[in-house]
């Protein structure tokens, strides 16, 4: 990165026998704050990048997989089939449980719904979004126990929980953030700009935004967004990681690692062109990312080599 980097700079300061004194001059002003950039401290929390090394992929059979979520306590990885177009009520949607070396323990542990997208686990429940509503799953059974429906929503697309129990969910199709508290519903009253990942952090929200393309912080009780990083070409999965860092898939086959400063750094780039990189998630005693790919319909899990 940094070779390719200073031969672009090299090239555009490179001056020639015509350049005055005030060209000079100029391009100096406009190179000064791109080596500072290039030089500074990422800040990360993480003392060097993550070397990802491509450990195992399951079988293509996760059919138009959007989401992975470890649960540590079961030991297992759960993942959101939609099976179809993601708004299409059909009853083909599933969830599929894999084990940490990538094999599918059971293909459709639970199976009739239309198109879960989001995945999280509080409590010994599995939740998930379905276009307009969020179901909940219990673990140890594998069976629905509760859906809870939003009418108002276009197309839900990730859930979390916070410690307290409230369940957060994105509606990218609609611009909207949606709060469940018992049975009640609420939209959030904040602007947002086709929401995508969600996780509850420090008492508040991260939100990746598909179109301003950026990780955002949402301060709950001063309702305010703060923007983290930018700069992350179609935002999706986010996962925040113990060292202050947060990762950010991206469509087009990518990870993005989001620091302290709005600091943004690729960590994985060659999944391939058309993959589509949807949800990732964490193994931290493996030391093991995985990365839901929708068009290969698979899990791809990576050894990162996180200091």
């Amino acid at each position: 990165m940094f070779q390719d980097s200073y031969a672009y700079l090299e090239g555009y300061f490179r001056p020639s026998f015509h350049t005055t004194a005030e060209q000079m001059a100029a391009h100096i002003l406009w190179l000064f704050p791109c080596l500072l950039a290039l030089y500074a401290p990422t800040n990360t929390g993480l003392s060097t990048e993550p070397h990802w090394a491509l450990t195992w992929e399951t079988d293509t059979i996760l059919n138009t997989v959007e989401s992975v979520y470890y649960d540590a306590q079961s030991g297992y990885l759960y993942t959101a089939n939609i099976e179809g177009h993601f708004l299409d009520k059909d009853g083909q949607g599933s969830i599929s449980k894999v084990s940490v070396t990538g094999e599918i323990v059971e293909r459709n542990w639970v199976s009739g719904l239309d198109a879960p997208t989001g995945l999280w686990v509080h409590e010994g429940k599995l939740y998930t979004t379905d276009i307009d509503r969020v179901h909940i799953i219990d673990i140890t059974e594998g069976t629905l126990v509760k859906t809870i429906p939003i009418p108002e929503a276009k197309a839900l697309n990730d859930v979390t929980v916070s410690p307290e129990g409230i369940v957060y969910t994105s509606d990218t199709g609609g611009n909207a953030l949606f709060a469940i508290d018992g049975e009640t519903v609420t939209q959030l009253p904040l602007e947002v700009n086709s929401p995508n990942g969600l996780v509850a952090h420090q008492g508040g929200l991260l939100m990746s935004q598909w179109t301003p393309q950026d990780l955002c912080f949402i301060d709950l009780e001063a309702g305010t967004i703060i923007i983290l990083g930018t700069g992350i070409p179609q935002a999706d999965g986010v996962f925040a990681l113990e060292q202050g860092a947060y990762w950010v898939s991206s469509w087009g086959g990518e990870v993005h690692t989001v620091g302290d400063n709005q600091s943004v750094c690729l960590a994985l780039s060659d999944m391939g062109e058309g993959v589509g990189a949807a949800d990732v998630t964490y193994i931290p005693e493996l030391k093991l990312a995985v990365v839901a790919t929708f068009n290969q319909h698979s899990l791809r899990a990576y050894q990162v080599s996180i200091p």
